[in-house]
């Protein structure tokens, strides 16, 4: 089947990151070893509620707070949370270029309003090669839930056959393709190419 649009996941597949980061910029503000952040850090359903916009900012960082035992405000708790950004994926920005000549590009992506209000900027120049960017905060639905593949499709107005998903979590990928989609699990460039070579792209 002829695909026709190219869903890409961003963390991981466009653009690096790590939330070891994180846990390094917060050991040296609460002075409390990282790898014991990392272990009381827990993604629990505020953060699950955080990345669908049903909570505040604030509120999610007073719940991150209780469930630290330390009391961010909003300068020391965003210096370690958007500490995660690294550099884009070598390669990306030269290849969405390419691929957006010749097809629709959107991105779909599970984040919150904190964390976008960096990577918006940093990756202003890569990501200007997508028709849209479709925030789970923005659109009240997260992946792997199919409301957030149902609304990405239907702006896309096409077939889901008609869509390749390129994500590196492969719990999202099964649920785009009961979905109908077609779907690639990838998580370097090397892997994107070789995934579009499959599909005939390129």
């Amino acid at each position: 089947m002829q695909i026709e649009a190219l869903i890409f996941d961003l963390g991981g597949v466009v653009f690096d990151y790590s939330f070891e980061a994180a846990y390094e910029a917060w050991s040296e503000i609460m002075n409390r070893p990282a790898s014991d952040i990392k272990l009381q850090l827990h993604f629990s359903e505020n953060f699950e509620r955080f990345e669908r916009g049903d909570i505040r900012p604030q509120e999610f960082i007073a719940a991150v707070s209780a469930q630290m035992g330390y009391m961010f405000d909003d300068y020391t708790f965003e210096k370690g949370w958007n500490a995660i950004y690294r550099d884009p994926i070598p390669g990306m920005e030269h290849l969405l270029a390419a691929l957006s000549t010749d097809y629709k590009l959107v991105a779909l992506t599970n984040t919150n309003q904190i964390h976008a209000q960096v990577w918006k900027e940093k990756y202003a120049t890569v990501l200007r090669h997508f028709d849209k960017v479709f925030s789970s905060y923005e659109i009240a639905a997260r992946k792997p839930e199919p409301r957030a593949f149902r609304t990405v499709i239907d702006y896309l107005q096409l077939p889901a056959g008609h869509i390749l998903f390129l994500d590196d979590n492969i719990e999202y990928t099964t649920s785009a393709a009961v979905m109908g989609m077609q779907t690639a699990v990838v998580s370097s460039y090397d892997q994107v190419i070789a995934a579009l070579a499959r599909h005939g792209i390129g």
